[in-house]
């Protein structure tokens, strides 16, 4: 049987076109490999929003030529404009397809026989020369045996390669990992963050992550595509393209088959999620779409990506924030809270408006966690604009950030004007990921003892399990839990880096 493994950068919405093609490729008899080393097939949907995001997709690339050369490759997401030129010079790669061209993914994987013996082979024509073609499984392994060495010696020298590449990730002193690090030192520098020794963990996201754990307990559906706004700094517009939304004749059905399958948690995506249907005036608005998701049978939850407050009015917040049906976390793309900074980044809003929506929040879901994209160091942000901010967030019901500092992206206004040094960005944002650490275990400890519901996500050890709540909280418990089962848990304990909690056999609401 082939497999395949999908290398998913970026957002929810990339996450919720991967967890559809896992979906059909599996139901087309390929099988989902955990490690992309092993894997016959490799998808990378890339990511562009920043620069280092699009150089995790390079690297990430680099090591699939480097560790697993006979993999087939396919490229797609936002980083493919911008890397087109690039990405067509890797032989590996045998299709680039932009954001709009997903939809021929699965057709042109189906045509190819699931690709698994779809190659592109060296002809008579030059040593340059490559043609793509169809060719049997035979005729395959006939070329693959006259073209290559001998297969058991490379067999052995891949073998070789990933070894000590995996002993490299388990090293501490690994330099493919040494910026995460150095991030996690960092943060084990912190005055109020324990200082345990072998406290540091490695990520291994390049070896481990394919799907996590919560792709296979938690669903996820994209429901809207684009963004017909333009904010100074941002080039989705150029790659996704205007604001499109899913009908919602065809949303309700998809979520009725993920109903039907049995996952308890459903996770609504969009680019721009708080636009949807505003480009047709036949489509209904988010509010009306909520409102018919939560009155479908059996439904466990909704979990809503993030949400842009300016199209945040009173009767969405209410709605969203005392609902059931409505996971108890709500993440708004802030990107500032400088009156003076929102108008350079193009974007309507005030910090009154921002305070405003994040008390009503607050007062109608008092255990809600409520996050926010923040971007430091963008073009003509002064010192007092930066404090103004910190201030801001420091007093604002906030429980965590995601800090992002400013990265110029070809072709947006803001990359061509004068830029913030580099240390002066990354200082504002190591002081705002403290504040956001503060913030979040202060929220953390002000939950202990109460009980929230969630789903089990992932096993942490042989003798733990994670729980996320619905309130967006990690707790680990003991005991071994099936991922996407449903469970009660009550915070026991809460320390900066780890919440803890219980299992509740019978809980009453």
């Amino acid at each position: 049987m082939s497999t395949f493994y999908i290398q998913s950068f970026g957002c929810r919405v990339n996450q919720a076109e991967a967890f559809d093609w896992a979906e059909a490729l599996q139901a087309q008899g390929l099988r989902l490999e955990k490690d992309y080393l092993q894997s016959d097939l490799i998808i990378v949907n890339s990511c562009a929003l920043t620069a280092e995001a699009e150089r995790d997709v390079r690297k990430f690339l680099r090591r699939v030529r480097r560790l697993n050369p006979q993999a087939r490759v396919v490229v797609t997401g936002c980083c493919v404009p911008l890397l087109k030129e690039e990405l067509s010079k890797n032989s590996q790669i045998e299709l680039i397809l932009n954001n709009e061209e997903k939809e021929e993914l699965l057709p042109r994987l189906k045509k190819w026989g699931h690709i698994l013996f779809f190659k592109k082979v060296q002809t008579k024509e030059g040593p340059n020369y490559f043609s793509e073609k169809i060719i049997s499984e035979k005729e395959y392994k006939d070329r693959e045996a006259s073209l290559l060495p001998d297969r058991s010696a490379l067999e052995e020298e891949l073998k070789a390669k990933i070894k000590r590449e995996r002993d490299l990730i388990s090293n501490d002193k690994s330099i493919f990992r040494q910026e995460a690090i150095e991030h996690q030192q960092e943060i084990n520098q912190r005055d109020y963050w324990p200082k345990e020794k072998g406290s540091i963990e490695i990520d291994k996201k390049y070896i481990e992550k394919d799907f996590p754990d919560g792709f296979r307990s938690r669903a996820l559906i994209k429901i809207q595509d684009g963004c017909s706004h333009a904010c100074t700094f941002c080039l989705i517009p150029q790659v996704r393209g205007p604001s499109r939304s899913r009908p919602a004749p065809e949303i309700l059905e998809r979520i009725k088959e993920l109903i039907h399958k049995g996952y308890k948690e459903i996770i609504l995506s969009g680019i721009h999620l708080t636009s949807y249907g505003e480009e047709n005036a036949s489509f209904c608005s988010l509010l009306d779409l909520l409102k018919q998701i939560t009155r479908l049978d059996n439904l466990g939850r909704i979990r809503l990506s993030s949400l842009d407050p300016r199209s945040m009015n009173d009767d969405l917040i209410d709605f969203i924030a005392g609902h059931e049906k409505i996971c108890q976390h709500f993440h708004l793309s802030l990107q500032h809270a400088s009156s003076r900074l929102l108008r350079l980044m193009g974007r309507k809003g005030d910090p009154e408006d921002y305070q405003r929506i994040l008390e009503r929040l607050r007062k109608k879901s008092p255990y809600a966690s409520l996050g926010a994209d923040i971007i430091v160091g963008f073009p003509g942000e002064t010192e007092e604009d930066f404090n103004f901010l910190e201030n801001f967030i420091a007093y604002s019901p906030l429980t965590y950030l995601h800090v992002f500092p400013y990265s110029p992206r070809p072709g947006t206004p803001a990359s061509l004007w004068p830029q913030i040094e580099a240390k002066i960005k990354k200082e504002r944002a190591r002081r705002l990921r403290n504040l956001s650490c503060l913030k979040n275990f202060s929220f953390r400890q002000s939950l202990l003892g109460l009980v929230f519901e969630g789903l089990a996500i992932g096993r942490k050890n042989e003798s733990e399990a994670e729980v996320l709540t619905q309130n967006y909280l990690k707790v680990r418990v003991e005991g071994k839990l099936k991922a996407g089962e449903k469970v009660a848990v009550k915070i026991e304990e809460v320390k900066p880096e780890i919440t803890r909690g219980s299992l509740l056999v019978q809980w009453e609401k």
